[in-house]
């Protein structure tokens, strides 16, 4: 079974939302896919969980890229799946050596990153919206 992958772009941001608005009401279950282009902080393996989380956290907020996420239900029911472009990610001043990361991107996701800078979302307006639908259905089946 093949799963659609919805792609989100600036253009249909507002019509996505309310599809995953709705979408949350059978689905309450996420995964999330993030790409980034490489790592800005390394952590040694042996180091300690909350710091890797921390370094890990830093990189994505730092390298904003493509944020993937599929709803599903508890028991691994699955409908759709979604792809966010961001557009405030610069291939050419937010990569230190960008060459090996931004290749395996292409190659893997197929990420077209000029046309992400043009058409993509403000990584800080979707986490407003997305997080203002998630908080309405934040406490809907705890009784």
């Amino acid at each position: 079974m093949s799963i659609p992958i919805r792609q989100i772009w600036w253009s249909n941001l507002e019509y996505e939302l309310g599809a995953i608005d709705i979408f949350l009401r059978s689905y309450d279950c996420i995964a999330i896919d993030i790409e980034f282009s490489g790592f800005l902080q390394n952590t040694p393996r042996n180091t300690a969980d909350s710091k890797r989380y921390d370094d890990l956290k830093y990189n994505v907020d730092t390298l904003k890229v493509q944020l993937g996420f599929t709803l599903f239900k508890e028991n691994g029911a699955i409908d759709s799946a979604w792809q966010v472009h961001f557009c405030d990610f610069d291939i050419n001043a937010d990569t230190d050596d960008p060459s090996a990361s931004i290749s395996m991107i292409k190659r893997k996701s197929g990420v077209n990153f000029e046309r992400q800078r043009r058409e993509g979302v403000n990584s800080r307006v979707f986490a407003l919206k997305l997080q203002n639908i998630l908080a309405k259905h934040r406490y809907r089946n705890i009784e």
